[in-house]
This record gives structure tokens, C-alpha cells and sequence, in this order.
């Protein structure tokens, strides 16, 4: 009994330390968000309509890839459905190509 009262109390650590690891950081996200905001500022110029929107993939272990952002602006050259994605890497912006609107996640968190 005690065996299997210890098996469980491991699995459950393992469950909730991979929950703790994995888990999504809305303060990381928005300090990107900011970071590309400024970025694209200083890349191409002011904009008044920027819209920016998560681009959360949870297939990636590293929290750099995970964490990207969706970018519209009028100074980007970009037609009116598409956006630019960007992601932290080292601390620098990485551009990671043009999306479209249809392929931004659905779901907010």
C-alpha cells in the first residue's frame, strides 16, 4: 500500500512540475509584444494603426519559439489580411516571415 500510495505522489510532482515548466506566461508575452512594438517603430517608422496579436505555438519546448507576435501596421509592407510574425531569440527580434489572417490561433488565453 505504501508503494503505490508513493507511485502516486510521484506522478503527481511529475504532472504538476510539467504543468509549473509548460505552463503560459502572459508577462513574458506582453514584454515581447513590446519589445516588437518598439522594434517595428524603430525598423520602419511610427504608425497610428498597430495591431499586434499573440501567434502562441505550443509545440515548441523553448519559450522563444512559443511566444511569437503578429504585427500589422500601415508602414509594413503588407496587404490588408496578412500580418508579420516576429519572436525573441537572445534578446533580439527575429523576423519570422508573413502570415495570414486565417492562420492566427482562434483562441484567446
Amino acid at each position: 500500500m505504501k508503494k503505490l500510495m508513493w507511485i502516486v505522489c510521484l506522478v503527481l510532482i511529475a504532472a504538476a512540475s510539467y504543468v509549473y515548466i509548460t505552463r503560459y506566461d502572459r508577462a513574458y508575452e506582453q514584454d515581447v509584444m513590446r519589445q516588437v512594438v518598439e522594434h517595428v517603430e524603430q525598423t520602419y517608422g511610427t504608425s497610428e494603426s498597430i495591431v499586434v496579436k499573440s501567434y502562441y505555438n505550443d509545440k515548441h519546448r523553448a519559450k522563444d519559439k512559443r511566444y511569437a507576435v503578429a504585427v500589422r501596421a500601415d508602414v509594413l509592407p503588407l496587404k490588408p489580411t496578412e500580418y508579420m510574425t516576429y519572436r525573441l531569440r537572445d534578446d533580439q527580434i527575429i523576423e519570422m516571415g508573413v502570415i495570414d489572417e486565417e492562420s492566427l490561433p482562434k483562441t484567446e488565453r
